[in-house]
């Protein structure tokens, strides 16, 4: 899994979360697992082709940052939040894994301000 955040490169050096169930896939990465990090959580449709994301529908996306060694503040960009957009496009899907793309603009949720801007994303994941 990885994208261009805000202009800088990203690439997810764990991959902590896959569930395929029920119909969706979500996944989610972390560019480390201790002290500053950066993570990306997305959920769609398990099916071939372009899913829309914002605030209301079946696809979700978010971007996190925090330290958690040095009790840090975590910031939470999301598609919760109204004015989000973009698109998860689930280019493979078969029962052993998902492949595919993303584009996405998210807002600050709650407290965090500015919007996260998300190219070239690619994620490749097994079940």
């Amino acid at each position: 899994m990885s994208a261009t955040i805000d202009g800088a490169r990203w690439d997810a050096k764990a991959i902590l979360t896959v569930i395929h169930s029920a119909g969706s896939i979500t996944i989610g990465g972390s560019d480390v697992l201790l002290g500053p990090m950066t993570s990306v959580d997305l959920s769609f449709p398990d099916s071939v082709g372009s899913h829309p994301v914002a605030s209301t529908g079946l696809s979700f996306a978010d971007v996190m940052t925090s330290n958690a060694i040095a009790g840090g503040a975590v910031n939470t960009w999301s598609s919760a939040v109204g004015g989000s957009s973009g698109t998860i496009t689930v280019t493979s899907s078969t029962a052993s894994g998902a492949a595919g793309t993303f584009q996405l603009n998210l807002p600050g949720f709650e407290k965090t301000t500015g919007t996260k801007v998300i190219t070239n994303g690619v994620f490749n994941v097994t079940f």
